[in-house]
């Protein structure tokens, strides 16, 4: 009878374990992947903050250019 009880003992610590594991798995891939859309995030408004700026001076120097034909 003992060796049953030791069974279902450890069966259930295995099982605790187990989710234990899973559940630390878990946290790390989302935070593995909110680390990578702050990433793209910041990398998407550096490349937006760039192209307003191009933007800007294009206009600009088009503005001027067209007052010298016009």
């Amino acid at each position: 009878m003992m060796g049953i009880q030791q069974l279902l003992r450890s069966a259930g610590q295995g099982a605790t374990h187990w989710y234990v594991v899973i559940d630390q798995v878990s946290r790390r891939n989302a935070m593995v992947g909110c680390t990578a859309l702050a990433q793209r995030r910041l990398e998407y408004l550096e490349v937006e903050e760039f192209l307003t700026l191009h933007q800007r001076q294009y206009d600009a120097g088009r503005g001027v250019a067209m007052q010298r034909t016009g």
